[in-house]
């Protein structure tokens, strides 16, 4: 039996993900909201906090440079492009850096760009640095999201638009962005001077084409994007809290860590950095057994909801470990859809609303959990559509 089909109690160790769901619903509620893993972390991980955790001393801690040396040898072999790990800045988490990008050079009242349905906390991100949102919706064709451009350059144009925060591949919809869509918007965006943020959290984790690192791009995709990456996703490492930037020039670089010097907020998570390290250095097998693992229970929920769900769609995952389903045949507001999954069916996923007015009809379903426990949620929608029937 693999270590993935492990059903492990996680409510014992404050685990956000089950107490949520729990008082949302009940203590049996099954959750398949935020994005962390119901799957073990692999063992040169533990194995290398355990060493460190054997070292009784846990001061103030400098940055040890493998922290940057083997994300950047993970990503060239992953990707196919190199990485100088000279540009590379840490942080404690994507979204925290994405908003010190931004506070940077953003000034009061300007515009930001979105693509929703889009993960939600950028528009948090807008609304603390007092920006201005700007919706670039994604238009759903024949069962696949694409980026509308021509709405795009019209709002750049029309809104003095300064900022893109992009999210690639996409939270929730699951694209991988392919090379042709990725160099218009790069056209785009350079002819009007707007800066790229690109989130690319999940970059690592692609079922179908393949993942192009934004600023790889060409030389003006290098000169307008800073990227943004994380192990929480890859490794699940969430609560360890350590990503990274990949700053356009040295400027940004200086000014982003002058920033965090100024704010007094520590770069260095002791634990988090001896984690990243191993897990980019040693666990190529348990990031192979895992993405074949999500495969397996993507298979799975396709065939289910083909066969069973009906009138449920699932949107085709490109990347992630998150399900985007099209509940919208059901005929039922967002609140009753909510309710549905919640009370009639015991199980506690993301609304699609929380992602802009475009997700309303839609739930975000993560996945990454022992197929048994994917199993069970199924079954449970399945008969509560068959109360609904009655």
């Amino acid at each position: 039996m693999s270590s993935f089909d492990q059903l492990t109690d996680r409510t014992p160790f404050f685990s956000i993900k089950y107490e949520v769901a729990h008082q949302k619903g009940n203590r049996d509620t099954l959750p398949f909201w935020v994005a962390d893993m119901d799957l073990p972390v692999a063992d040169p991980i533990i194995e290398a906090i355990q060493k460190r955790a054997s070292h009784p001393y846990f001061g103030y801690t400098s940055i040890d440079p493998a922290f940057f040396s083997t994300f950047a040898q993970w990503h060239t072999k992953r990707h196919g492009v190199a990485m100088d790990p000279e540009r590379l800045a840490p942080a404690q988490n994507v979204v925290q850096a994405l908003q010190h990008i931004l506070a940077l050079e953003a000034k009061e009242g300007d515009g930001v760009i979105v693509q929703p349905p889009v993960y939600f906390p950028f528009y948090s991100i807008i609304r603390q640095l007092r920006l201005r949102r700007i919706d670039n919706p994604l238009v759903l064709q024949d069962g696949r999201y694409e980026m509308d451009f021509e709405d795009l350059e019209e709002k750049i144009k029309k809104e003095k638009a300064k900022y893109l925060i992009f999210c690639s591949p996409h939270n929730p919809v699951g694209r991988v962005w392919t090379k042709d869509e990725l160099t218009q918007l790069i056209d785009i965006c350079d002819a009007y001077g707007v800066h790229i943020l690109s989130d690319e959290i999940h970059s690592d984790l692609i079922h179908k084409g393949k993942h192009i690192p934004l600023h790889t791009l060409s030389p003006k995709a290098e000169r307008i994007t800073t990227s943004f990456y994380s192990s929480g996703k890859t490794f699940n490492l969430a609560a360890l809290h350590s990503a990274y930037i990949y700053t356009r020039h040295a400027e940004e670089k200086k000014a982003y860590l002058d920033l965090e010097s100024e704010l007094e907020i520590p770069l260095s998570q002791i634990f988090g950095m001896v984690a990243n390290i191993a897990a980019f250095s040693e666990c190529e097998e348990w990031y192979q057994d895992m993405m074949a693992y999500i495969q397996g229970n993507i298979d799975y929920m396709k065939e289910f909801v083909k066969e069973r769900l009906f009138p449920m769609r699932i949107i085709e995952p490109e990347s992630t470990f998150l399900i985007w389903l099209d509940c919208r045949e059901m005929g039922l507001t967002q609140e009753e859809l909510r309710r549905f999954f919640l009370q009639d069916a015991n199980v506690f996923l993301n609304c699609g609303e929380m992602f802009g007015k475009e997700g309303v009809g839609f739930m975000r379903w993560n996945i990454a959990t022992p197929r048994a426990r994917l199993e069970e949620g199924l079954r449970r929608v399945e008969q509560a559509l068959q109360q609904r029937k009655k």
